[in-house]
């Protein structure tokens, strides 16, 4: 069964200082998580990071990377920081806006499979966050399929919210992907005002006993609570999404 984790992404106006981090970190390990993916982590990297995850008693599971940080260069880096972190998995957080056409996703998934190679031999590895654009067709093919094409270590971080913008049955894509996928962000989907809006897991739209039977089925082993914006407290926000997870990983959910 997976373990549940926050992206700190979603507390990223709670921790763009320093000074902020600390008392961050606390609250989200009351509220009951013990490991996060540190995303949007502005005012501290690396050991210094490590060391107040340790002193909130959190676990780095995973980090994001940008596309820069990927070239043969510089990937070396991103495993610097991933090893001082303590952890194994690292995802692609963004394709940047010249790269959303045909040749734009040929050519990040050739830098891509060198990135994964690379971090293979550390013994890591490399996932690719969705959003909605990755989805559009040429010719018939997605640009999803056409950058995996080109990088078969790459594993997938779908996010179950864009995958639905984008018109993908989340589940659907989850069980036809056959690539590894350490990862998966749960974000949930509702309309207000007939807009359509991020919300909290379980709390929305979206068909979770069907997504989280295919993460199960695929061997996903990190539940990652995720919300772009939140329209309460984002304190609230996690503590709403890790409460429907948790009842949903136990033998009565």
């Amino acid at each position: 069964m997976a373990q549940i984790a926050l992206t700190l992404y979603t507390l990223r106006d709670h921790m763009a200082e320093a000074g902020q981090i600390p008392e961050t970190l606390r609250r989200v390990r009351e509220i009951g998580y013990q490991y996060v993916q540190v995303s949007g982590v502005r005012g501290a990297s690396g050991g210094e990071l490590r060391r107040m995850l340790d002193d909130a008693g959190l676990e780095c599971m995973a980090t994001h990377c940008r596309y820069d940080q990927l070239t043969p260069e510089a990937v070396g880096s991103v495993a610097d920081e991933m090893a001082a972190l303590g952890c194994r998995h690292t995802a692609l957080a963004w394709l940047p806006q010249e790269l959303h056409n045909r040749a734009g996703f040929v050519e990040a998934g050739q830098r891509l499979r060198g990135a994964c190679e690379s971090l293979a031999e550390r013994g890591m590895t490399l996932s690719y966050h969705n959003h909605a654009f990755e989805f559009e067709r040429f010719d018939g093919v997605t640009g999803w399929e056409l950058m995996f094409a080109e990088a078969p270590g790459l594993c997938a971080e779908f996010d179950v919210y864009w995958l639905n913008h984008a018109g993908c049955d989340p589940a659907s894509w989850v069980m036809r992907c056959d690539r590894p996928q350490p990862l998966i962000h749960l974000k949930d989907k509702e309309v207000a005002a007939n807009v359509p809006r991020f919300a909290e897991v379980g709390h929305g739209n979206l068909e979770w006993p069907g997504i989280l039977a295919a993460a199960e089925a695929k061997g996903v082993e990190w539940w990652i609570v995720e919300q772009d914006d939140c329209w309460r407290d984002p304190f609230e926000s996690i503590r709403m999404s890790f409460d429907f997870l948790s009842r949903a990983r136990s033998p009565q959910g």
